[in-house]
């Protein structure tokens, strides 16, 4: 059996074919379109992407002043001695004794410097313009901030080290128009969480602290363009930049910026992350805002009820009843008396005789305030017989300051 043969197409349906592209070629001629060129296909009659050109890269200006390979050696092995300093005066001789010239310096060096006189402020000696290096550096790092051509940390860095310092090193305040200068739009939005909050904290702390400087500070300029990039960017911030971001908006009540936009984000995210890293440090912050939120203060007693529970289970972590110590007095500068959490704490199987002397103190003084009315009597009078038995009558050198803070003052009353 032979199989079919496959079908051919008529004569007729090519010669169709052909008489449709007479046709429309002479149409095309007589109507004035251009005619169809010769070599292409249909498919190149269709718009396509342009692939652009392989170009070189272009390297930013900064780059090319005085940047050859021996001068990038030397600035990466300076920028490692200066990181490794670990006071102003040791900083000043690696910058005096370094080959470069100031004017070689590039921005990371720059940057670092600052940074570390912010960082060893303390051991700051005499007067930093006294030294000739400092005040060139200076020249040079204004001149970088004016440049246009900046990264982003190296503008927060000199922020965090100008009111840093602002005591130790009033000097720095020298850079403080050409880097406020910087703070654009395309700088702020290249700041990452650290970044930004860091700027915010600088700004607040030396508006609320150094009163000389207040109107270089561009303050509500800067706050327009920094709250947005800290909204953006608040899921990567961690319990230090959230406390952070909270202490800068108490000290600047009266930006609508902060008090409207950023500071219901920042309570959100407090109530999301309410167990992470700091909440020391948040829960001291909270008590400077003008109203705390009350869906926080709920949360915040759950929280707490349900830690306090599980210390219950597993008491012998020295560390964790530690930092409990230290959440109590926060909770307890917000007046959270009478929470379920306070009876629940009470409760705990406290080893009270291995409690530092500032610990029992701490634990005490957040007491007279969590339990006003005294309901939890046999728990406070444990504590009061604990102090008569270590006659507490002077004041802990441990934590002296804390405790002040805390408004701990022996001996002590009931």
């Amino acid at each position: 059996m032979q199989s079919p043969t496959p079908k051919r197409a008529k004569p007729t349906s090519w010669m169709l074919i052909l008489a449709a592209i007479c046709i429309l070629r002479a149409c095309s001629v007589f109507c004035g379109f251009p005619s169809w060129p010769e070599g292409r296909s249909l498919q190149s009659r269709i718009p396509q992407r342009v692939r652009r050109a392989p170009q070189k890269k272009v390297v930013r200006a900064k780059k090319l002043v005085g940047q050859d390979a021996g001068t990038v050696a030397k600035q990466k092995a300076l920028t490692a001695e200066i990181n490794q300093c670990t006071s102003v005066s040791k900083l000043l001789q690696v910058v005096e004794g370094s080959d470069l010239k100031i004017h070689e310096l590039n921005g990371i060096c720059l940057s670092d410097f600052i940074t570390i006189i912010g960082r060893w402020r303390h051991t700051i000696e005499g007067f930093l313009n006294d030294s000739q290096t400092f005040g060139q550096i200076i020249d040079r790092s204004c001149k970088y901030l004016r440049s246009g051509n900046i990264e982003p940390r190296h503008v927060s860095t000199a922020l965090w080290a100008i009111a840093a310092a602002r005591n130790e090193a009033p000097e720095l305040q020298a850079l403080l128009p050409s880097t406020i200068g910087a703070l654009d739009c395309k700088v702020v939005n290249g700041m990452d969480a650290q970044s930004s909050v860091q700027s915010l904290w600088a700004i607040a702390t030396l508006h609320t602290y150094t009163e000389g400087v207040r109107p270089i500070l561009q303050v509500n300029r800067v706050c327009d363009l920094l709250v947005p990039r800290i909204i953006e960017v608040q899921y990567c911030m961690d319990g230090q930049d959230l406390s952070d971001a909270l202490w800068s908006i108490a000290r600047l009540p009266s930006l609508v910026s902060l008090r409207d936009e950023l500071l219901p984000e920042i309570l959100s995210r407090c109530v999301d992350d309410f167990a992470g890293d700091g909440m020391t440090e948040i829960l001291d912050n909270l008590v400077a805002l003008p109203q705390l939120d009350g869906k926080l203060v709920a949360y915040i007693s759950l929280v707490y009820l349900e830690r306090a529970e599980d210390l219950s289970e597993d008491f012998q972590d020295h560390e964790r009843f530690a930092s409990y110590i230290d959440e109590l007095c926060g909770l307890a500068k917000l007046k959270l008396a009478d929470h379920p959490f306070v009876d629940a704490t009470a409760r705990l199987p406290w080893k009270l005789s291995l409690l530092a002397d500032w610990q029992l103190c701490a634990l005490i003084r957040s007491y007279q305030q969590l339990d006003p009315t005294r309901r939890l009597a046999d728990f406070q009078g444990k504590l009061q017989r604990e102090v008569t038995r270590r006659k507490l009558t002077q004041r802990c050198q441990s934590k002296p300051t804390w405790l002040r803070r805390m408004g701990v003052t022996f001996p002590l009353k009931w």
